[in-house]
């Protein structure tokens, strides 16, 4: 491994390494820190003898950009989605600190705004995704309470948010970060600052995620902000309007008689009286084109049968009436020939 270069950023030190080929930026992290966090399964407590019982477990994981998705449904981290990996990562002031090494050309790929972010040394959000047994046990940790405490921490991948805020967010010390202490007192002023400007409803918070997710606004996430600042009402005005089309008479039947295909489909709108005088009807024109049919190939054998199940009824019954057999009942049987009465000069009589 060759260190080529090392230069102090505005917020952090920032450093470029060489390995198996590839070009990485290297960057502190905290990726944790005790303390009770707000994830994807509420508010738990997070001890650091749990979070930091085995550090070294982290060793190598994948560093992605935002927690990988595949189908719409958060998965387990592999190589595919990874853009660079975990480094050195220990126990410090109670919180759980590595580096992020990261593969220069995938974070580019990835997100340029992250990479951004990155070489100008600006604070940058992460979000770890590790799997944990919890033991359900509510109470309050340094003035916040939660509703079960976390252990038995088994790593599965740092995730770099940019433009986002993770469950450990900025205000609580974790990111892309120089490693300074804050007090305990700046730290809370801070969380409950945002905590007083995001003190909005579960339904309030539903809006604003139904519009960052509509297709037919414009909104993204880095958009979630500014709608987190407005009123309800405001939201409501926000929300697009389906228009219903307006059909006419002459297009609604056009678009039923697509939809039906069969005598069946008819039948099954009707009335059930109607119906029922239909079916009777429908199985005796049925019955009379089957004799029809019968008829025909009794007398003739010059049609298939998929070819006169294609005629309509009228021509059918012109076809029965033109294959009917000629009767020869009153020739002989013995095939003769009929006899011819001779003709004689006149005068002559014949017995």
């Amino acid at each position: 491994m060759e260190q080529l270069t090392s230069y102090s950023l505005k917020d952090y030190t920032l450093r470029t390494e060489h390995q198996d080929g590839k070009k990485y930026l290297v960057a502190p992290v905290v990726m944790m820190v005790e303390g009770v966090h707000h994830g994807s399964r509420g508010p738990l407590f997070h001890p650091i003898s749990e979070l930091g019982k085995d550090p070294q477990t982290w060793e190598g994981m994948p560093v992605t950009v935002h927690h990988p998705q595949e189908g719409g449904k958060f998965v387990s981290a592999n190589d595919n989605h990874a853009v660079g990996k975990v480094s050195a990562p220990k126990v410090e002031d109670r919180k759980l600190k590595a580096e992020a090494w990261l593969d220069e050309q995938k974070l580019i790929a990835a997100s340029p705004q992250a990479y951004q972010h990155i070489i100008e040394g600006r604070p940058i959000e992460v979000s770890i995704g590790v799997f944990t047994e919890e033991v359900e046990m509510a109470g309050v940790w340094n003035d916040e309470q939660y509703s079960a405490i976390a252990r038995n921490h088994r790593p599965d991948h740092l995730a770099l948010l940019p433009g986002d805020v993770g469950a450990c967010s900025w205000q609580d010390g974790c990111g892309i970060r120089v490693n300074v202490e804050k007090s305990r007192e700046e730290v809370m002023n801070q969380k409950n600052e945002k905590v007083m400007s995001d003190n909005k409803s579960p339904c309030f918070m539903k809006k604003v995620e139904k519009l960052i997710a509509n297709e037919q606004t414009q909104f993204t996430t880095d958009d979630r902000d500014w709608l987190m600042e407005q009123d309800e009402a405001v939201l409501n005005k926000l929300e697009p309007i389906e228009v219903q089309p307006s059909v006419n008479k002459e297009q609604a039947i056009e678009a039923l008689k697509e939809s039906l295909s069969t005598a069946e489909d008819y039948l099954n709108l009707m009335p059930q009286e109607m119906k029922s005088q239909m079916q009777s009807g429908l199985e005796l024109y049925n019955d009379h084109r089957d004799q029809l049919i019968a008829n025909i190939k009794k007398n003739t054998d010059a049609w298939e049968d998929g070819e006169l199940e294609a005629q309509d009824t009228a021509m059918l019954e012109k076809i029965s009436k033109t294959t009917k057999k000629a009767d020869y009942s009153a020739m002989s049987a013995n095939n003769s020939k009929p006899e011819v009465e001779p003709l004689f000069p006149a005068g002559i009589n014949v017995k």
